[in-house]
């Protein structure tokens, strides 16, 4: 993907917020020391990514 800001767009069920989980586990891993923040628009979702992010192992801090 590169590096920078990206705008994900895709039908329901394409697959964005898998994509997104798995680009913020890549920049927690290779950036212990960022603070990574990750919006998304319901609690529903933030609820679902806080328990997705939330049961790998790594040091950067994530805010949902």
């Amino acid at each position: 993907m590169g590096e920078g800001h990206r705008l994900i767009f895709g039908v329901a069920g394409s697959g964005k917020t898998v994509l997104l989980i798995a680009r913020a586990r890549i920049l927690a891993l290779r950036h212990p020391n960022w603070r990574i923040l990750v919006l998304c628009y319901n609690k529903r979702l933030k609820m679902l990514l806080f328990h997705l992010f939330n049961s790998q192992d790594y040091d950067a801090y994530i805010t949902i």
